[in-house]
This record gives C-alpha cells, structure tokens and sequence, in this order.
C-alpha cells in the first residue's frame, strides 16, 4: 500500500496534503488524552482507504515511553454526536466474543476521531500475491472460522446494547441495495434508458428474491466480509469494517468472502471451503438441509455481487474514482454463473442481457473519456 510520510510536529501548522487546519490543531490534545506527558514530534502518514467517507492515517509517535508507536487514526466524514459511534459499539462486543479486530486507543468520535491499533498494510488480497496454494487454503479456512465464529456470537446473552442486532437485512435494506445497482450501474454507468415494463419486471424479480432471503434465519453478519477486509497481522487474521454489522442470512458473508470481486478462487479450494463451512455449521444450528442452502447461497451471491456492482458504478460514475474497473469482470461472471443454475430467474437473466451484459463493454472502453485524468502533473 503506497504512502507518503508527512513529518509533523504538535506545534507545526497543518501538513498540506491533509489538506485541514484543524486536524493538526486537534490532534495533540487527541494524543495528550490517551499519552499523558505531551505527545511530541509525530509524524501522519495518509493511507488508501476504500469505497468509504472515512480517512485514514498511520500515526507514528516519536516518543513512546507509553503506548505503541504507530497506530492509525480513524476520521470520520463528520463529528458523530448522535450516541455511541456504531464502529464502536460493534467493536466492544465483537472483541468481548473473541472475534480478532483492532484495539480502539482513542476514542473521540464526537469531534470525528479514532485512535486504533495499528494492524499493518497487509490484507489478506496482498498476502495471497506472495504465497503458494497451501498457504492460500489455509489463510481461507481460517477465514471461514473466523465467519463462523461471528455466526456463534449470534446466540449469547452479552449481545446487551450492540447495535448490529438492532438491524437487519430485511426486505426494504435488500432492495434499497438492488435499487442502488439499478440507479448507478444500469442507468448511470451503463446509460440505459429502462423501460418502464422491463424496470416492473427487473424489479419485481429483484423483490422475489429479497423476500426470500429476508425469510431466512438470521445470524449476526459482518456485511463485507472479504479479502479487503482481513488484514494479515502477527501470523493471524485480523477483521476491519465491521461498522455495518447486522443480522441476515447465514449464507450472506460465506457469499463475500468466496465470490470475492476482488479475489477469484479457484473452483476446487471454493468447493473445500464450503464443504469446510457446511461441515461445522450444524454444530451452530442442527442439521442442515443441503440443497436449501445451496438455492439460498445463489440467491444471496446474486443479491450480493449485484450490490456490489452498484457500488463500484457510483464509485466510477460519481466518485471519479476508477480503482474499481478491475473487479467489474469477475463479479459479472460470478452473477452469470449463479443465474445459470435457476431457470426460474429467466426474465431477470433476459433483462440484465439487455441492460448490462450486452452494453458495460463499451461503457467501460468510453469511461476513461468521461472521467478526466486528475492525477498530479509529471
């Protein structure tokens, strides 16, 4: 992960490529707060992030008689004034459960920052650039145990004020996600004019859909559970972004993680994992019916990878921001292989022919005209 080291001292004005006078202004009392005795020289460090409002720094102290000496700093796109931040929240009970995510330093939402524990550049998508198949399996089913693991923290009685399970995926959240797609990727990215008896149809198949997986036992979810999302850290896995967690079907983060838009497992090591995952479930739940498990995992990867080719289509179309072209082609192929198992979708697979399959193509090949080049000038 690029970054670009920002030298900064507590009584230095702001660096320019934070680009905010108050950062540098609120920050060493930020510090103080946690380090008593004065922060020192630090230095900000930006880091990328992803397709988020939220900011990123490493923050490296220079002193560190007390605490770390580097953490990152979590900003928020605003003060959170309205109760706990949900970050928060959710973080206390999932490291009450054991499930392995970053330690909160400092915490200060209400003026829009986040202290963490520093958990490295590492993901677990850069960590498979520099491994074998073996390890790659066994990094995959450590991350199906650590999805279980979270399914397990479901039925507990500490589950007390967390917020996740005050939400959930009910059918109104599943077709606001559906609609997203059909706003951002058909009709914006892909410049489709709908028509108005093919939308009725486009979205009553998306609603038959919702309403099934909104049927379906729930379980606590993580609701972006993939590669990006695990840092390797310390020869362990370590969970990021689970500030959206809510209940939903147990199929729903086993779906993120192995039809991945940013990593394509191979089909054998895809199969294992889910045989892996099957075979530790009924110890959660009872015995499963199998061939309901699989009819409802189609169902979520459609609903999922449909989710998130909208995201990427805002991103791209809205955001200007084309880190997102590349997982495009394998999240498209995975909702072709998935339709392809369920006749009884055939109007929604005629209707995504016409409306994304047959025009993204040239979409993609005219986005770079659209989208103007503003990176630095060399």
């Amino acid at each position: 992960m690029a970054t670009r080291p920002t030298p900064h001292s507590s009584a230095d004005p702001a660096p320019e490529d934070i680009g905010d006078q108050c950062l540098a202004t609120y920050l060493p009392g930020l510090i103080e707060k946690v380090f008593p005795g004065g922060p020192g020289d630090f230095q900000l460090i930006p880091l990328l992030g992803d397709a988020s409002d939220r900011r990123y720094y490493r923050l490296r102290r220079a002193t560190t008689s007390h605490g770390p000496a580097s953490m990152v700093l979590m900003r928020l796109a605003q003060p959170y004034t309205e109760g706990e931040l949900p970050f928060v929240n959710v973080q206390r009970y999932l490291s009450s459960q054991g499930i392995p995510v970053p330690a909160i330093i400092g915490n200060d939402a209400s003026h829009g920052f986040v202290l963490l524990e520093d958990l490295g550049d590492e993901t677990l998508e850069s960590a498979l650039r520099a491994t074998g198949r073996e390890h790659i399996a066994s990094l995959y089913h450590e991350a199906v145990d650590i999805l279980l693991a979270i399914q397990r923290a479901t039925n507990t009685p500490l589950r007390g004020d967390c917020l996740a399970f005050q939400l959930a995926f009910d059918v109104e959240k599943l077709m606001w996600e559906l609609d997203f797609f059909l706003t951002h990727m058909l009709r914006q990215l892909c410049g489709g004019q709908i028509r108005a008896g093919d939308e009725t149809i486009l979205r009553g198949q998306f609603l038959k859909i919702a309403s099934i997986l909104a049927r379906q036992p729930r379980v606590l979810t993580h609701r972006d559970y993939h590669s990006r999302n695990l840092m390797w850290h310390k020869e362990r896995l370590r969970v990021i972004d689970f500030q959206d967690a809510r209940l939903g079907p147990c199929q729903y983060d086993l779906a993120s993680l192995l039809y991945d838009s940013y990593v394509v497992l191979p089909d054998d090591l895809r199969a294992a994992l889910l045989s892996h995952y099957l075979e530790r479930k009924p110890a959660l739940d009872g015995q499963l019916d199998h061939e309901h498990f699989m009819h409802i995992f189609d169902y979520m990867c459609l609903q999922r990878n449909l989710k998130a080719l909208g995201t990427f289509a805002f991103q791209i179309a809205v955001k200007c921001n084309l880190r997102y072209v590349s997982a495009i082609a394998p999240t498209l192929g995975y909702i072709q292989q998935h339709l392809s198992r369920h006749p009884e979708l055939a109007p929604l697979t005629e209707l995504l022919e016409a409306y994304l399959f047959a025009p993204l193509p040239a979409a993609l090949r005219d986005v770079g005209k659209r989208i103007p080049d503003t990176s630095p000038a060399r």
